[in-house]
């Protein structure tokens, strides 16, 4: 058994759902065998780093990646905002669901055997953590990409990246990439050795570490996973979604808006379907009874460090519907499609052989819990590092 930091960010809980969620799960994979403390750190007045403990005072908490509460909204498209207005009262997490604690006496008392860095963003020093190892985690290079070559400017997050990845490359023992395709991006990028750096294998959502999941279907509906974003895909969906909208039931959607009001308001007039279940806030628990009633998940993300949606949606024995962009391709199993960005039309077509037909959502399940197999984790770490 090791003793194990995560060293997070102070409101981790309050942005990055999908970074969130990730190295909670880690969490819960390693504290079964290991004693895990989450941790963060500040600064005092005096420019002294100070380190406290995060204790969770439910242990759903990680289980729903911080949602304290759903938050459920039904209507036809043309009054959704308006509902949303109206409704946007929902518990969301906050410090009440948790405590900081101090370490008294100093971080390197507690003599941690391994710590694991869990975004490079978080890193405003130069100063080694005081554990036997380090390791830091990757999710994607995409602001440093976009800052160089995109027109879309994101030069602060892209500064953050980078000095936390020239702290990784300085002081981490390892470091772990989410996915093949983000560890080749950063060994273009910032020039890192092959031999500093180990992509993992896709990674189960904690959630779904003791998920039984039910396989009957219950109409047809589409899912979208943390579509209000231009960045995921967004501006693609009605095109896709209105051929076959007079099919679709229902659009189940879950996940907050992170685009203009502008974009969302144009979304809700141009989609073209009956009716439609937006879950800004979702327990993991609606998350998969979501899936398990739906047909199919389209998720046209432009580009991903992973796509942990596309695990959760093939677990529940949900066919996806991706764009031809790794890693998301690379993910898809039995029963998916992938499409190019300049054939929407023929995405259509698959998302209506996708409502048409009764996949089996049990065989697509069982293919799932052994592609994404979180053991396959454990076996990367303990070759590196035996007491893991």
């Amino acid at each position: 058994m090791s003793k194990i930091a995560f060293l997070v960010e102070s409101h981790f809980f309050s942005k990055h759902v999908g970074v969130r969620n990730y190295f909670l799960s880690l969490v819960a994979l390693l504290e079964k065998t290991n004693h895990v403390d989450i941790i963060s750190c500040y600064r005092d007045t005096h420019g002294d780093l100070s380190y406290y403990k995060i204790h969770f005072k439910n242990r759903n908490f990680q289980h729903n990646n911080g949602i304290a509460e759903s938050l459920r909204l039904e209507s036809a498209p043309a009054k959704m905002m308006e509902l949303y207005g109206a409704k946007l009262t929902g518990r969301t997490v906050t410090e009440n669901d948790f405590y900081y604690c101090q370490i008294g006496g100093g971080i390197i008392k507690e003599q941690y055997d391994t710590c694991f860095i869990t975004n490079p963003w978080l890193i405003d020093h130069n100063e080694r953590f005081p554990a036997t190892k380090i390791y830091g985690i990757i999710y994607d290079t995409i602001p440093n990409e976009y800052a160089v070559t995109k027109t879309l400017v994101v030069m602060a997050l892209a500064t953050r990246h980078t000095r936390g990845f020239a702290y990784y490359m300085k002081y981490c023992d390892h470091i772990f990439a989410i996915s093949e395709q983000a560890k080749n991006r950063f060994i273009r990028f910032f020039k890192c050795s092959q031999d500093k750096i180990t992509d993992l294998p896709p990674l189960i959502p904690n959630g779904y570490f003791d998920y039984v999941p039910k396989t009957e279907y219950s109409g047809k509906n589409i899912m979208l996973a943390g579509p209000f974003d231009l960045r995921k895909g967004l501006k693609s969906i009605p095109a896709i979604v209105n051929p076959v909208g007079d099919q679709v039931d229902n659009l189940i959607i879950y996940g907050d808006i992170r685009c203009s009001l502008e974009d969302i308001i144009t979304f809700f007039d141009e989609i073209k379907v009956k009716n439609i279940v937006w879950y800004p806030k979702a327990l993991t628990t609606d998350i998969q009874a979501s899936f398990e009633i739906s047909k199919a998940l389209l998720f046209p993300s432009l580009e991903e460090g992973l796509g942990l949606p596309i695990i959760e949606s093939q677990l529940c024995g949900t066919p996806v519907l991706v764009r031809n962009q790794a890693p998301m391709n690379k993910l898809v199993l039995e029963g998916g499609f992938v499409m190019e960005d300049d054939e929407l039309d023929k995405a259509s077509l698959a998302l209506e052989s996708m409502l048409q037909n009764n996949f089996d959502k049990k065989a697509l399940s069982k293919e799932a819990a052994i592609r994404f197999d979180p053991g396959k984790i454990l076996e990367i770490f303990r070759s590196l590092d035996s007491n893991l």
